[in-house]
């Protein structure tokens, strides 16, 4: 059973993604469809299939770095591996950049040695693969980094000096990312046929960002009073008031006076 939410992969093998650090909320809401995941699931056929070597080369710019292959649901007894797992793990151990990191009767887990990170600067000749986009580009040519940049978010970075650098992303393009480099906007472009790149024209401190369209805040803002509504409606809140009233005691009517005229008091019953 995967951790995550996971999609078909071929047969009855299914993938999930997670990113690093502890498996979080966020992962179990993990895009099913993007070129990013049709990347990833080609890669991993072409590894069960051993029609390539080099699959962790077409991991790389994904920034897929571990491999785990669950064998037996956690808490039962070991068995040995189906037919299917079985080609899963062949395959695996047949590629020049997987390496077995850890296994056992339950579980598996390979490294890919190709990997970068999920943002770093891409050396000169990386830079220019990464404007190519095919399968046969990367199998040919390996991806190298001059180092990596910490994110802070799946749309934010920590501030780090780059100079005129190409500065690559693992993640789906979007018009709406933007690396701005001391104060000059640098607009994103493809890489790799589906991650994204900034070619900084200048030397800074650079900090990636993204653009919120207004949509996006009138939306988010609706699901907040949808919510809310929810959250009253099941709290009913109403019924403190009316207990509230149940509680309180009856008043009391007295009427005193001569045959005059009356004079009305009324006691709300505290003393």
């Amino acid at each position: 059973m995967l951790p995550v939410s996971g999609h078909p992969l071929t047969g009855d093998l299914h993938v999930a993604v997670a990113d690093d650090g502890p498996v979080s909320a966020s992962d179990y809401w993990q895009p099913l469809d993007n070129a990013l995941i049709d990347s990833l699931d080609a890669a991993l056929v072409a590894a069960i299939d051993t029609s390539t070597v080099r699959a962790g080369r077409l991991l790389a710019p994904l920034a897929v770095r571990y491999v785990v292959v669950p064998i037996a649901p956690p808490g039962e007894a070991a068995a040995e591996p189906s037919p299917e797992l079985a080609r899963v793990l062949d395959g695996l151990s047949g590629q020049l950049d997987m390496r077995r990191v850890f296994s056992s009767s339950s579980l598996a887990i390979f490294e890919n040695r190709a990997w970068i990170p999920l943002m770093s600067v891409l050396d000169d000749d990386s830079a220019v693969l990464s404007t190519r986009a095919g399968a046969d580009e990367l199998l040919t040519g390996q991806i190298a980094i001059r180092g990596p940049i910490q994110l802070l978010g799946a749309t934010s970075s920590s501030p780090a000096f780059v100079d005129r650098w190409t500065v690559h992303l693992a993640s789906p393009f979007s018009e709406r990312m933007a690396l701005n480099v001391g104060g000059v906007k640098v607009q994103s472009r493809i890489a790799f046929g589906g991650t994204t790149a900034f070619d900084s024209p200048v030397s800074g401190v650079a900090r990636l960002e993204f653009r919120t369209e207004g949509s996006h805040r009138v939306l988010v803002a609706l699901q907040a009073l949808v919510w809310f509504a929810a959250v009253v409606a099941a709290a009913d809140l109403g019924r403190y008031r009316r207990r509230s009233l149940a509680l309180r005691p009856a008043p009391v009517v007295l009427f005193e006076g001569d045959d005059d005229g009356r004079r009305l008091v009324l006691d709300g019953g505290a003393q």
